[in-house]
């Protein structure tokens, strides 16, 4: 995503400043080429909108005045940057104006929160202001309150707004578990590591209270240090064998249907996975499809009995963790319950799939 202007966070946390009537002056007419506009959130603007709100305001006179911050003899634009394009379009030489006198970050700041309020920003553009709101208030409730949104509405994007952070990570920030970025950051790089259940592990001590930044980072360092023995380790086996007569490369590990659970798991929830659910299975020899296509099935006929049913409400419940259950295995036992007929494999993977792309 492309970086905005950085607001500089304040030192001590202080109660959020309301402007008294007497701080605004009454309305006036600023000429246009003293009015500077700080660098926009927005990128692009709807020519034909502008052009439409022209000749409106030709029409009818300017109904709301531009919102102005007197600064060394020059005004600031804080809101109504459509309002005036529409009036430079227009060929007028000055433009009604409410002035208030705030700082550069109280400036920046209620320009993002009214772009979000009534302008119709990308989702990219949204992601980028939640961010730097986060980055001077400290927590996404403030957010929220400023920018007149829901706290879900304001983590989904501030979750976003993070590049490459790990699909459980960004979850954390959706659920309101929490919004330590730190914390998330060393909990992506952990997962490229370690394996899925022991991040799925993680994810639940993390939601419990168990364990945090700290215990993460600790985690982090001794995976890194092991993965540095174990390079070490290899590259001195590879110079022993290296001298040694050449010998047959060792079988591949038994396949296993645990090992087949989890690559369709991964194919189907991480966007960026190498290969989609069925391309995944459509690359096993018949027997491995075989043999997790009776699994699925199985499981759908569980859960189109009554007995299947209360499992599958104790799973839902309770979660899938210290089970012998996989979360496909959950969703074939509610397909079955609702189908109550054998699994078209395509079809459900279909239904399942992650969109390939990012938002």
């Amino acid at each position: 995503m492309q970086t905005a202007t950085k607001i500089t966070p304040a030192r001590k946390k202080t109660a959020t400043k309301t402007h008294e009537p007497a701080a605004i002056a009454e309305v006036k007419l600023i000429p246009l080429d003293m009015i500077d506009t700080l660098p926009q959130l927005r990128k692009e603007f709807d020519q034909e909108s502008i052009e439409d709100l022209a000749n409106d305001i030709a029409e009818r006179g300017l109904l709301q005045p531009i919102l102005l911050n007197p600064a060394n003899d020059r005004y600031q634009l804080i809101a109504g940057e459509r309002r005036l394009r529409a009036v430079k379009l227009n060929g007028s030489s000055s433009i009604p104006a409410l002035l208030i006198k705030v700082s550069a970050n109280e400036t920046l700041l209620m320009q993002l929160a009214e772009n979000i309020q009534r302008e119709n920003l990308s989702l990219e553009e949204e992601c980028q202001a939640i961010k730097l709101l986060h980055e001077f208030h400290g927590n996404l409730g403030k957010v929220a309150e400023a920018v007149k949104k829901s706290k879900p509405w304001c983590s989904k994007r501030f979750a976003m707004a993070h590049d490459g952070l790990w699909y459980g990570a960004q979850k954390l920030i959706e659920d309101d578990t929490t919004e330590d970025i730190e914390l998330l950051k060393a909990l992506t790089n952990l997962e490229k590591i370690t394996g899925w259940k022991v991040m799925q592990e993680w994810l639940e001590k993390i939601r419990k209270g168990e364990a945090g930044r700290n215990e993460v980072r600790a985690a982090l360092k001794i995976a890194k240090q092991q993965v540095k023995e174990n390079k070490k380790k290899e590259a001195a086996k590879t110079e022993k064998i290296s001298h040694a007569k050449p010998k047959e490369p060792p079988p591949p590990p038994p396949w296993t249907i645990e090992t087949s659970m989890d690559h369709i798991s991964k194919a189907l929830t991480y966007c960026n996975a190498d290969k989609n659910a069925i391309n995944e299975f459509n690359s096993w020899d018949e027997e491995k499809q075989r043999e997790l296509e009776n699994r699925l099935n199985n499981m759908a006929s569980i859960g189109a009995t009554p007995s299947g049913f209360k499992l599958i409400g104790s799973l839902i419940m309770n979660g899938l963790y210290n089970t012998p259950y996989y979360d496909i295995d959950l969703m074939a036992m509610i397909a079955g319950h609702a189908k109550n007929a054998p699994l078209n494999l395509e079809e459900f993977f279909d239904q399942l799939q992650t969109l390939r792309e990012k938002a």
